[in-house]
């Protein structure tokens, strides 16, 4: 048993994978969609006619303006769809759009976090609705309660609500905004004299800038984020699992870099985009508010990446990897 719980879009991943194979009553277009690439190169490639571009249209008051900056920012998607096909829409657009002193992503930052929050929202709206669905979801959440201790210390970093029903874990990045009515929704705070935004959830770059940003968010007055992971003096975890979360490597320092530099393999709160994460379990082993750490992993090239990061850090001799399935084993359940 685990006395706390974090976990990732990798346990999105193996939820979606059960989801599609459910037996639905009539083929459902969406149901394309739990593979974001799959809606992702739709949405870019579609034509203005399309379904999937007339109600994403839908949140924007179309005139001619406006309408060249849709399509510039479409098409500045498209152009670097390949590389976002490879490495993920979230992950890329988080190593870049955050950029200094570029317009083009300027201009597309607000567009970015509508078309993700739209994404989920068709998924929200056409089929995490369906009974069946609803049916596999409280069992997969049974099955992953059996082996937490308490609901009181679960937290995720993802964006979307798949099991918030039945785990009502703790968004520590941010929440979509679901159903997603208007370009609105999507901002959390407007500086409109600098012209600098906050949004409803946190794309970024890595540990130091997400931090920064969480650290600001704190003092507002909003609930869209719970940050007593980050902020809470009295949190003891206990012993922590840490699910489909893969800390990943953001590449502001290039592999040839980081050979030429080895000094610098071993700065993890800005090597991984999730660095911040780190520094706070850091912090809470120092204080002796965390006793052990369970990390999955689903392949040995991921061991590997992981061991190389935790070995960075104070708390890496409380910390064991297990493969995904030794933990949670779905495809036990039974969803007939």
């Amino acid at each position: 048993m685990y006395d706390s719980f974090l976990y990732g879009y990798g346990l999105t991943l193996s939820v979606f994978t059960k989801i599609k194979n459910l037996p639905f009553d009539k083929k459902l277009h969406a149901l394309n969609y739990l593979d974001f690439n799959i809606f992702f190169n739709e949405f870019i490639l579609a034509n203005d006619g399309d379904k999937i571009l007339i109600d994403f249209y839908k949140y924007f008051e179309i005139t001619a303006t406006t309408k060249k900056a849709h399509d510039a920012s479409r098409y500045f998607l498209y152009k670097h769809r390949d590389e976002i096909n490879s490495v993920g829409f979230e992950r890329w657009i988080s190593q870049h759009i955050f950029e200094k002193d570029n317009s083009t992503l300027d201009n597309t930052k607000v567009y970015t976090y509508l078309i993700y929050n739209y994404w989920y929202h068709i998924l929200y709206t056409q089929i995490l609705n369906k009974k069946c669905v609803k049916k596999a979801l409280r069992k997969i959440s049974k099955k992953i309660l059996k082996k937490i201790n308490s609901r009181d210390n679960i937290y995720t970093t993802n964006f979307e609500t798949l099991l918030d029903l039945y785990l009502s874990p703790k968004h520590i990045h941010g929440t979509f905004s679901l159903p997603l009515n208007n370009v609105g929704d999507i901002i959390l705070w407007p500086d409109r004299k600098k012209n600098e935004f906050e949004y409803i959830y946190l794309f970024g770059t890595n540990g130091v800038e997400k931090g920064t940003r969480l650290y600001q968010i704190q003092q507002l007055s909003q609930d869209k984020y719970h940050l007593g992971f980050f902020f809470e003096d009295n949190l003891n975890l206990g012993h922590l699992l840490i699910y489909g979360l893969s800390f990943s490597s953001n590449k502001i320092m290039p592999d040839s870099y980081l050979e030429e530099n080895p000094q610098h393999k071993d700065f993890y709160f800005l090597k991984s985009v999730d660095g911040h994460i780190l520094k706070r379990l850091e912090a809470l082993y120092i204080n002796q508010r965390i006793k052990k750490i369970t990390i999955s992993y689903y392949t040995e090239k991921e061991l590997e990446y992981l061991t190389e990061i935790i070995r960075a850090t104070q708390f890496k001799a409380i910390v064991e990897f297990k493969h995904s399935s030794e933990i949670f084993r779905f495809s036990s359940i039974s969803y007939t």
